[in-house]
């Protein structure tokens, strides 16, 4: 595919049109911003360009406009291009840009209108509630070298509930769980789950692939601690405030996802009594845990938070990454946040 050029007269043209349709034909609303961006992409033909050209144009759009009416960039709904920048990073497999950018087009949606149901209807909140497949095709012609995320969430769910007793459906996950987290002021616990699991198969790509004498474990590490950090923001959205009812003389900043693990609330609600410590000097000290616990909620509870310590500090620890044991860890932290998830939203 030819690579897409914009010369700067036209792009000039472009940026033009909008200063003198800002008030005029006022871009500042919503669906009339809409329409300049809809216009623009329909100009360059961008449905049929390449997924690094989409990118490449509409960032430069949008910094032309930021920089010549940069107080009416914030007033504009940028949704359209916020998910056009979203949705082909993530055809080419860079998951936290692709997360950053969509979920921005949610942000622009919330703002711009209170209708939930409509909201919800748009493309972007449609990828979180993976209903965006009817979208695909208007994008580089569908190609993706991303893989299908409905399908890596079955798996997963399929994998836990399995070895959990449980039966927590796609279904479920959506309607019960993302569609409330759309509507907080903080939709990070979603973008970050996501990026968590479709950067696995990216990490053990790594360590499948790599030579004998191994390389960085840095990537095996951000990424487990990313997924520890999803478990302690839920444990504290919904036990912090009663384990500081429990201990007034506390500050609350202070309180560790250790605290609340072995907060006997928590322990009541999750039917385990055993305090065991958070803290490991070592991630083969883990993987021995691991060895001696048979599998439980209990034990991904403090797997997590083990790692989440461990991980926390320090990144040259000895290299213990084969892809068995770093999928062990992988699944013991999701495992934990299905279970969060199965408790407080299902």
């Amino acid at each position: 595919m030819l690579k897409l050029v914009i010369s700067e007269t036209d792009m000039e043209k472009d940026i033009n049109r909008f200063k003198d349709g800002y008030w005029k034909e006022k871009y500042y609303r919503w669906r009339k911003a809409d329409e300049f961006f809809n216009q623009f992409h329909l100009n360059y033909n961008l449905f049929d360009q390449s997924a690094e050209d989409i990118i490449n144009v509409y960032k430069d759009l949008l910094w032309r406009i930021k920089s010549v009416c940069p107080a009416n960039y914030y007033n504009i709904h940028k949704g359209i291009p916020f998910f056009s920048i979203g949705l082909s990073s993530f055809f080419l497999k860079h998951y936290d840009h692709a997360i950053f950018y969509l979920d921005a087009a949610i942000a622009e949606d919330k703002k711009n209108h209170d209708n939930k149901e409509l909201i919800l209807g748009s493309w972007a909140p449609k990828f979180f509630l993976l209903e965006s497949k009817e979208y695909l095709h208007f994008y580089n012609q569908g190609v993706s070298l991303a893989p299908d995320l409905e399908n890596l969430l079955r798996h997963e769910l399929e994998r836990f509930n399995l070895k959990s007793n449980s039966n927590l459906t796609v279904n479920d996950f959506k309607d019960k769980f993302i569609t409330k987290i759309i509507f907080n002021e903080n939709t990070a616990i979603i973008t970050t789950l996501y990026t968590f699991i479709f950067q696995k198969e990216e990490v053990l790509e790594m360590i499948r692939l790599r030579g004998k004498h191994g390389g960085s474990i840095e990537p095996m590490i951000t990424h487990l601690f990313k997924g520890t950090l999803i478990f302690e923001t839920l444990m504290k959205k919904h036990y912090l405030d009663k384990y500081m009812q429990k201990h007034p003389k506390e500050k609350s900043h202070k309180v560790n996802l250790g605290n609340l693990i072995n907060f006997n609330y928590v322990q009541g609600k999750y039917n385990f009594s055993n305090s065991k410590h958070c803290r490991a000097s070592s991630i083969g000290k883990i993987l021995k845990f691991l060895d001696d616990e048979p599998y439980s909620l209990e034990t991904t509870f403090y797997v997590t938070c083990k790692i989440r310590n461990t991980a926390g500090h320090y990144l040259l620890w000895t290299d213990l990454f084969t892809e068995r044991n770093y999928k062990t860890f992988y699944d013991n932290i999701l495992d934990a946040i299905f279970y969060l998830i199965r408790e407080e939203y299902i």
